[in-house]
């Protein structure tokens, strides 16, 4: 932010088209990073090649939870279960392994602990 002291006004700049900041460049770099993670983990992702199977799996969880901003741990999961043969293409099955994931999650918040 910019300040002017001698007119006392402030002023502030905000880039959302990406003409002083590449902010796609940021989220392009953040979701390779997930698929180098998982070949880190020894799934056999690559962050060129599986770029826009990446893409096509936020799209699907952006249209289930209905909003751009969701636990990326989903896009992970989602992933993985993809490269161990399941299929990922749908809605249907998206919903279907964010909503095992959950019910698990929430099984082990609930466990007793000895």
């Amino acid at each position: 932010m910019y300040a002017d002291r001698d007119l006392d006004r402030n002023l502030a700049i905000f880039d959302g088209d990406n003409t002083l900041w590449d902010t796609n460049a940021v989220f392009t770099d953040a979701q390779k990073d997930i698929l180098r993670g998982l070949a880190r983990a020894g799934i056999p992702a690559d962050p060129e090649l599986d770029f826009s199977l990446l893409r096509q799996v936020d799209d699907l969880l952006i249209k289930h939870f209905a909003r751009h901003e969701y636990d990326n741990t989903y896009l992970s999961l989602c992933l993985i279960r993809h490269f161990r043969g399941e299929s990922v293409e749908s809605l249907e099955q998206v919903a279907r392994i964010v909503g095992e994931s959950s019910s698990i999650a929430g099984n082990l918040r609930h466990r007793p602990r000895h």
